[in-house]
C-alpha cells in the first residue's frame, strides 16, 4: 500500500502523512515518496523495552494515547486496506504512519496556535456538518420506527426516507405559505431555459448557472411562516446558490418551490434539535474536532518548519536546473488521437474515420469544445509498444484496434516530436515544483528524525511479525 493510496481514500484525519501535508500545505508541494518504518531495534547489550508492551498495543508514543490493536485496525479500515490483509512489512509501514502522525500531534500541542480565517471557517462548517448529520441520523432512525410500528411497509432508499422524515418534521411546523409569491417564484424558475443532451458541455454548465431572475419587490419577501420562524426569498436563494450547478434539480411548479422551502426548514428544525440536545458535546464528535483541529495545527507546523524555509530564488532554482538538467528535457515523442469504444467493431468504424485527416481534426475540435480531449501524447518511458508501433507507422497512419483495459481503442498519429531540451525560463515551473518537492523530502525527514530523538517511540515487534493479528476480540 503507497502513500498515495492512503491519500486515495481521504483518511486524512486518521492518516495523516506527509503527503497529506504537503496537498494541504497549498505551498506548491508534490508528493512525498517516504516510507513508514520505524527503526526500534535496541542497541547489543541493551534491554528491549518494546517487550514491556502488551499484546493488545502496536505503538506507544510519549505524550499520547497509546496505538492498540483496534486502533490499529480501524485506522486500516478506513484506509481502505483491512488490517488482515497486509503483510508484516505492511503493517510496519502503515503503523509507522500512524506513529508519525503521533509525534507531529504531540508537537504541536506544546504551542499555542493562531488559525487562518479560512482554517477557522472550515472548522466551523465541520461542527455545523457533523451536529447535522447525527441529528438528520436520528430523525431517518425514528421515522423507520414509527413507519414499523404503524405497520408501514420500509422504505430502503434513503432519499425517499428522508423525505419522509421531512413531511413528519413539517407536520409540527406547521408552514404557512404565501401563496402568490411562492407562484410568482416558481414562475421565475420554469422560465429559466432547459438543458438538453444536444447542448456542449460548456452550455450546460451555462444554463445550469442561471438563476431565477425575481421582480425587485419580491427579492426580500416571505416564503413562509412556520414555527421555526419565517422563510424568505433570500433564505431560499441562498441555499440554491450553495448546490452544485450541475446537481441543481429541475424546479418545476409551485409543488418544488414547496420541497425547495420545507427543505429548508426541516434543516432549520434539525439545527435546533442538535442545539437542543447538545450534540456538539458528543464524545464522537468530541473526537472527529479534535482531530480536525489536530491536522490544521501540525498543517500549520509543517507550513512553517517545511515549506516556509525552502528558498524559490532564481539563483537556486538554476543551480537544480543545471544540476539535473536532462530531467526536464522533453523526450520524443508521438502526438495520437486515440479513441476507445467499448466494442471491437465500433472501434474499426472509427478506425476507418481515423483514416479521412479532416474527420480527424473535427473529432479534436469537436472533443476541444465538449471539454474532451482525444489528444494524448506517448513515449517510450510512457507507454513503449504503443510509442514504437506509431513510429514504425509513421504520421497519418492509421493503428489497427486493439484491446485494452478500457476498451477497444482506435489510434490515428498525427505528429511524431523530436526531442527537445528546454531553457530555464522554458522549464521554470518544473523546476520550482521539483525543487520543492525534494527539499520538502528531505527537510520533512529531518523534523520527523529530530521528533523521534526527542520522543523514544516503543514498537510491539513481536505481534507486529506474527504471521496474522490476534483476532479482534483479542485485540480489544
Amino acid at each position: 500500500m503507497t502513500l498515495r493510496t492512503l491519500m486515495a481514500t481521504g483518511a486524512l484525519l486518521l492518516i495523516l502523512s506527509p503527503v497529506a501535508l504537503a496537498q494541504k500545505s497549498g505551498a506548491g508541494a508534490g508528493t512525498m515518496k517516504r516510507g513508514g518504518s520505524i527503526d526500534t531495534r535496541p542497541l547489543p547489550g541493551r534491554l528491549d523495552r518494546s517487550r514491556l508492551l502488551p499484546d493488545t498495543v502496536l505503538a506507544r508514543v510519549p505524550g499520547r494515547a497509546d496505538l492498540t490493536l483496534h486502533a490499529f485496525r480501524q485506522a486500516a479500515e478506513r484506509a481502505g486496506q483491512p488490517a488482515d490483509s497486509l503483510t508484516p512489512q505492511g503493517r510496519r509501514e502503515f503503523l509507522g504512519l500512524l506513529i508519525e502522525r503521533e509525534l507531529l500531534a504531540a508537537r504541536v500541542a506544546e504551542e499555542r496556535w493562531v488559525w487562518p480565517a479560512r482554517d477557522s471557517a472550515q472548522y466551523v462548517a465541520l461542527r455545523d456538518r457533523l451536529a447535522l448529520d447525527a441529528v438528520l441520523e436520528a430523525a431517518l432512525t425514528e421515522t423507520a420506527r414509527r413507519r414499523a410500528r404503524a405497520g408501514q411497509p420500509p422504505l430502503e432508499d434513503r432519499g425517499a426516507l428522508g423525505v419522509a422524515a421531512r413531511e413528519s418534521a413539517l407536520v409540527l411546523l406547521a408552514p404557512r405559505y404565501q401563496d402568490d409569491l411562492v407562484g410568482r417564484v416558481a414562475a421565475a424558475f420554469d422560465s429559466l431555459p432547459k438543458r438538453g443532451p444536444e447542448m456542449s458541455l460548456g452550455e450546460q454548465l451555462r444554463v445550469a448557472g442561471l438563476l431565477p431572475r425575481l421582480a425587485a419587490a419580491d427579492t426580500s419577501g416571505v416564503l413562509a411562516e412556520s414555527r421555526v420562524g419565517n422563510y424568505t426569498v433570500p433564505h431560499l436563494m441562498s441555499a440554491w446558490r450553495k448546490l452544485n450547478p450541475l446537481y441543481r434539480p429541475r424546479v418545476e411548479g409551485v409543488g418544488a418551490v414547496h420541497d425547495l422551502i420545507g427543505n429548508g426548514l426541516f434543516e432549520r428544525y434539525l439545527r435546533e434539535q442538535a442545539a437542543a440536545n447538545h450534540l456538539d458535546q458528543h464524545p464522537a464528535m468530541v473526537q472527529a474536532l479534535r482531530e480536525r483541529a489536530e491536522l490544521t495545527e501540525i498543517t500549520l507546523f509543517v507550513q512553517r518548519e517545511v515549506y516556509d524555509k525552502i528558498a524559490r530564488d532564481s539563483l537556486t532554482l538554476q543551480r537544480h536546473f543545471r544540476a539535473s538538467k536532462q530531467k526536464f528535457d522533453i523526450p520524443e515523442q508521438a502526438l495520437l488521437l486515440r479513441m476507445t469504444l467499448p466494442t471491437q467493431a465500433a472501434a474499426e468504424r472509427m478506425a476507418q474515420r481515423l483514416t479521412d485527416p479532416v474527420e480527424a481534426e473535427s473529432l479534436v475540435v469537436r472533443g476541444t469544445r465538449q471539454g474532451a480531449d482525444f489528444r494524448e501524447r506517448v513515449t517510450a518511458g510512457s507507454d513503449s509498444a504503443l510509442y514504437a508501433r506509431a513510429r514504425s507507422a509513421g504520421v497519418g497512419a492509421v493503428l489497427p484496434p486493439d484491446s485494452t483495459a478500457e476498451g477497444w481503442r482506435a489510434v490515428r498519429v498525427m505528429a511524431l516530436e523530436k526531442a527537445y531540451a528546454r531553457t530555464f525560463d522554458e522549464a521554470r515551473q518544473l523546476v520550482a515544483k521539483d525543487w520543492v518537492d525534494r527539499e520538502a523530502e528531505r527537510r520533512m525527514q529531518a523534523v520527523l528524525d529530530d521528533l523521534k530523538r526527542r520522543r523514544p517511540v516503543l514498537v510491539n515487534d513481536r505481534v507486529l511479525a506474527l504471521r496474522s493479528l490476534p483476532a479482534e476480540k483479542a485485540a480489544r
